[in-house]
């Protein structure tokens, strides 16, 4: 084990020793973030192209019938089927900083 390796191994033990579960909390919980963010990704790798679908459907009626949808009108339809929390819920992440929600 060379010197840094040895000094990241006696600082956790260091750690454990005053806070006994703070590491394996930390792991459990750096697995679980890892998990659902892989998650997260593959989801939204499915549900970006069926939000452009939706807007080529919505041409094309517009295109076929002479029917002009308004951006509320599509606002609506994207509430019904609740893409727009889809997108406050990505944003949401997007904001988020490790750093700020730490405790001091």
């Amino acid at each position: 084990m060379d010197d840094r390796a040895q000094e990241v191994a006696l600082l956790a033990a260091r750690i454990a020793a005053d806070h006994p579960t703070l590491l394996h909390d930390l792991r459990n919980s750096v697995a679980r973030v890892c998990h659902f963010a892989g998650r997260l990704q593959a989801e939204l790798d499915t549900y970006s192209p069926l939000e452009a679908m939706l807007n080529d459907a919505v041409h094309c009626i517009q295109d076929r019938t002479g029917w002009q949808v308004d951006e509320e009108l599509l606002m609506a339809l994207l509430d019904r089927f609740g893409a727009n929390n889809a997108r406050v819920a990505v944003e949401r992440i997007k904001a988020t900083d490790l750093d700020s929600v730490a405790p001091a």
